[in-house]
Formats: C-alpha cells, sequence, structure tokens
C-alpha cells in the first residue's frame, strides 16, 4: 500500500524538486469530466464536519452596495502537500528525497456558486485578498514554512464556484527561485529592482501596456510565454504582498477584474490561471536574504491557457507528476515492441 503522503524528489538534472503524489480520489475525479463533477464539491464549507475538511479561516462583511458576503477557507479534499509530520529528509544513493511538507488550503471567494470574477464587486473580491493575505501571514509562523503560491483558473464565460488555491510548501520551487536569482543578479549590477525598471519602460513606452492607475498597472510582458500574458504589478515597490495595506485591495480587485474581462474577450474558451508571486521566507545564513526587499516584487501573473492543457509548473513552480518513474519503467518494459 502507498504512503499517502507526497514526496519531493531533487532533480539532479534540472534542478529544483519534483513532487510525486499519488491519490486515488483525486485520480479518480480527474477521469470524470468536467460536466459530471459533483456539484456539492464545496459542501463542507456550509459542515465543517463533514468530508473532514476544516473550516480554517472565515470572514465576512455587509459591504456597501453589495450586501453581505461571505469568503472562507478550508484544507483542500485532494492536498499535494499536507502539514503532518517533518520533512524527513533522505539520501537514495546519489539522489536526495524528503516528504512533500506544506499545506494546501481552497479559498472559496464567494457563497453564491455562480458568481465569476466577472460578477463579483471590487470590494466583494477584496475579501479574498485580505485572506489571502492573513492566510500567508499565519502560515508563514510555521518556521518549516518556506514559499507560497496563490493560484486561481477559470474557464472563460462558465460560472463555476469561485474559488482559489493557496499552497505552501518546505521548498523553494525552481519556478521561484529562477525569478529571485534573475532580480538578485539584476540588482547586484544595477542596485535596482528589476521589476520597478520594468515597469517604468512599459509605461512610458505604452507598446506593451494594458492599463496603467495611480497604484497599479499591467501588461504583456516583453518575452511572454503565452499568448495574451498579462503581469499585474503594484507600483509601490514591495517584495512581500503581506504589507499591501488593506485599504489598497479593493483597487487591486478592480486591476484583477479588468484584466480578467479583457482576457475573456481576447481567448474564449480559453482557461486562465492567475497566479500571485511573492517572497519566500529563507533560513538566515541564505544569501538571498541580504537583498531581497530590495530587489524582489510581489506580482500576479495571469497565463491564458488551451483547453485540457494542465501546467502545475506555472501553478506551482514545481513540477507535479502522478506517476512514479519506478512505475513507469516497470510498465514500459512490460510493453511488446513489435517488430518493424
Amino acid at each position: 500500500m502507498r504512503e499517502r503522503f507526497s514526496k519531493l524528489r531533487r532533480d539532479s538534472h534540472h534542478g529544483g524538486w519534483v513532487l510525486v503524489t499519488h491519490d486515488p480520489e483525486r485520480e479518480q475525479l480527474l477521469a470524470v469530466s468536467k460536466e459530471n463533477w459533483p456539484q456539492n464539491r464545496f459542501d463542507a464549507l456550509q459542515d465543517p464536519q463533514a468530508a473532514g475538511a476544516v473550516v480554517v479561516w472565515s470572514a465576512g462583511s455587509n459591504l456597501p452596495g453589495v450586501g453581505p458576503r461571505m469568503v472562507r477557507v478550508a484544507a483542500n479534499r485532494f492536498p499535494l502537500y499536507r502539514v503532518e509530520g517533518q520533512e524527513d529528509r533522505e539520501g537514495v544513493g546519489m539522489y536526495d528525497m524528503m516528504r512533500g511538507l506544506g499545506a494546501h488550503e481552497i479559498v472559496i471567494e464567494s457563497d453564491n456558486p455562480q458568481d465569476t470574477i466577472l460578477t463579483m464587486k471590487p470590494q466583494h473580491y477584496a475579501l479574498s485578498l485580505q485572506a489571502f493575505r492573513e492566510r500567508i501571514t499565519d502560515l508563514r509562523k510555521d518556521q518549516r514554512m518556506r514559499s507560497f503560491s496563490i493560484f486561481r483558473e477559470w474557464e472563460c464565460g462558465k460560472p463555476a464556484h469561485p474559488h482559489s488555491q493557496l499552497i505552501a510548501s518546505a521548498i523553494i520551487p525552481l519556478g521561484l527561485k529562477d525569478e529571485l536569482v534573475a532580480a538578485r543578479d539584476y540588482y547586484n549590477y544595477k542596485e535596482r529592482c528589476l521589476f520597478c525598471d520594468a515597469i517604468k519602460q512599459e509605461i512610458n513606452e505604452k507598446e506593451r501596456l494594458v492599463k496603467a492607475t495611480a497604484e497599479y498597472v499591467s501588461y504583456c510582458p516583453f518575452a511572454s510565454r503565452y499568448p495574451f500574458e498579462i503581469h499585474l504589478f503594484s507600483r509601490r515597490h514591495s517584495a512581500d504582498f503581506c504589507t499591501e495595506p488593506p485599504d489598497r485591495f479593493p483597487a487591486l480587485a478592480e486591476m484583477i477584474r479588468d484584466a480578467a474581462c479583457r482576457l475573456e474577450a481576447a481567448v474564449p474558451g480559453w482557461r486562465i490561471l492567475m497566479v500571485l508571486h511573492t517572497m519566500p521566507v529563507f533560513p538566515p545564513r541564505r544569501e538571498y536574504v541580504c537583498t531581497i526587499s530590495l530587489d524582489y516584487h510581489w506580482h500576479i501573473e495571469f497565463l491564458p491557457q488551451p483547453p485540457g492543457f494542465l501546467d502545475w509548473f506555472a501553478r506551482t513552480g514545481t513540477h507535479v507528476e502522478c506517476t512514479p518513474p519506478e512505475e513507469a519503467a516497470a510498465f514500459l518494459r512490460g510493453v511488446k515492441v513489435s517488430a518493424p
């Protein structure tokens, strides 16, 4: 019987870590077409005892012009990472492995399952941003946690119970590490923030600019990796999303909605992946600690993806594999190769 904990394996070839996980319930759900998914998969939030779910954060507000709204956070029923236990680092010959230690939570952004990011008013979605901020702040108290990723995805034009996912991990994912190295190298060379310089250039040139306000700016990056990719930055330099004042969240929510609205018009039928990038937590001995508050800049990336495309690396900065290589190799050895 497989251990229920996922395992992180260090990729000695490409660098970083790969998460090898197995969850029969998740795999069974993914094998079912989305149209046939159970409609009550968020019912556990109404009953904290249902399906073993635990509500860990809840906030409501009677917003002017919006009315009463509730945002809740619960443990993910199909977690990639689990908070129980220790890292259990071990060597497997020349290779390194550790337990998939972390947290995986769901942020339910509205009590109305028909809401979308376009129908929610900025004051409403600001509650979700507040939840992101408070959950990351709380998870940082666990000294085992190093990085924090929040992502949201939706299919253009199709309402689905609005939610985001938060992942905390005991590692610095390769995707984030590459970003940190680029930011640090730029700062060491120019003594300026890479992202602040990019913001100034995009505002001045206007060629790739999507929208600019007094507080935030969105633009299509010079070297876009996805069609209609958008990056959203605060014009105020800050490496840490958790230092963003809550009174700015409605304005940030409006910018998020603006980007979402434009993307739904640009790529109808596609899925939009929205990912929050913020600074990780380092042990004191790490060299990144010296300049990260000066060289890094939290931001949100919108990555449009065609139907059927599942990219965990874009979501979390870590490759996720549900078939352990030992099982893959055993299956491949058993395949009879026909003669030409």
